[in-house]
């Protein structure tokens, strides 16, 4: 958004596109940083030196039904996300001019606190209500919060 505000149309078109791929060559060392000294679990550290990992083959062997039911989980919600009606119904949320923007910044904030913190937000329950269930409510109120917000979806403006 920073881009977009900070510089002209022209600047935008002929070079200014290519800044947001900048920032992110920009973190990846944070990245890479962070994985190499972050400490791991000790169960993993445990597991990883008493075997051996599976080749590919070995895992399809031994779960090949996890894999295709992932597999299908993940196709429904790719295809419902990009090409059912909520595609249609987020974008229509916004006048064309700002279209791009708009949705831009509400999926992507909506993502990166409630998709990117999950493991974070979950865990924390666990841990102050001691309710192994927690994951369960935290995806009651993800519906509960698209709930409120479906009773607000506008049509969208039909303009000739």
């Amino acid at each position: 958004m920073a881009v977009t505000i900070g510089l002209t149309a022209e600047q935008l078109d002929s070079w200014g596109w290519r800044l947001p791929f900048v920032f992110g060559l920009l973190i990846a060392p944070v990245g890479i940083y962070i994985r190499r000294h972050i400490e791991e679990p000790a169960e993993f550290v445990a597991r990883k030196r008493s075997t051996a990992s599976p080749s590919l083959l070995a895992m399809l062997a031994g779960n090949l039904r996890g894999v295709l039911v992932t597999f299908g989980l993940i196709i429904c919600g790719t295809i419902t996300v990009y090409y059912g009606p909520l595609s249609t119904a987020v974008a229509e949320q916004f006048e064309p001019g700002v279209r791009s923007t708009g949705l831009s910044l509400a999926y992507n904030l909506a993502v990166m606190l409630f998709g990117g913190f999950a493991q974070f937000f979950v865990t924390f329950m666990i841990d102050f209500t001691g309710d192994p269930l927690a994951a369960a409510y935290y995806v009651m109120f993800g519906c509960a919060v698209g709930l409120v917000a479906a009773c607000f979806v506008r049509e969208p403006a039909h303009t000739t």
